[in-house]
């Protein structure tokens, strides 16, 4: 099969009802899903979708008044139309997503909506490192597997830097920011301001 068509078959496969996929499939179809979207990510924002996938936005600020007031300096901030989807499934149930804010304000969205789905995300969405470990495991497998251009090795020597600096948030890599201007945040699609 050309190495074209994987991504997208890949991403009929996680949505289909019924589909027999395990949860490590489908976690490396949405891996093999972002690399298509993004071509130039790095092993930074590998983790960075693990971590997001495994912890939600809790890294995003100290209280609910300081994550409003950064959200409606982004939005005022924001350049260009982009060509981002509104949303990219996180987690292999796709209950957890990228909300883009980009189209997100193409659309009329209002920022008292999302700053509201943004709480109750934080409120209802557990944290779990074992959950990142597994989803860790999965990209190192998409890794070895050749879904991710990186190899093995560096995979887990990037891995392993974090474990050892107690797994913290990053940020996405110099290239990935440079090259994609990413503006989005990581939502609970049953608080989603609007359908996605």
């Amino acid at each position: 099969m050309p190495h074209g068509l994987i991504a997208p078959l890949l991403a009929v496969l996680t949505v289909v009802p019924g589909c027999m996929l395990g949860e490590k499939e489908r976690y490396v179809a949405l891996l093999a899903q972002q690399h298509a979207r993004y071509p130039q990510m790095e092993i930074q924002d590998v983790y960075k979708h693990a971590y997001e996938a495994s912890h939600g936005s809790t890294h995003m600020a100290a209280s609910d008044e300081q994550a409003a007031k950064y959200l409606l300096g982004e939005l005022s901030a924001l350049i260009g139309k982009g060509n981002d989807p509104l949303c990219e499934p996180l987690v292999p149930s796709g209950q957890l997503v990228r909300f883009h804010l980009r189209p997100f304000v193409q659309s009329g969205g209002l920022p008292e909506d999302l700053i509201a789905a943004l709480v109750q995300t934080r409120e209802s969405f557990t944290p779990s490192t074992d959950r990142l470990e597994r989803y860790w495991g999965y990209a190192e497998a998409a890794a070895a597997e050749g879904t991710l251009p990186f190899t093995i090795e560096s995979m887990r020597a990037y891995f392993d830097a974090r474990v050892a600096e107690g797994y913290p948030a990053v940020n996405h890599s110099r290239r990935f920011l440079m090259v994609y201007r990413p503006a989005y945040r990581v939502v609970l699609r049953k608080h989603l301001p609007m359908p996605c």
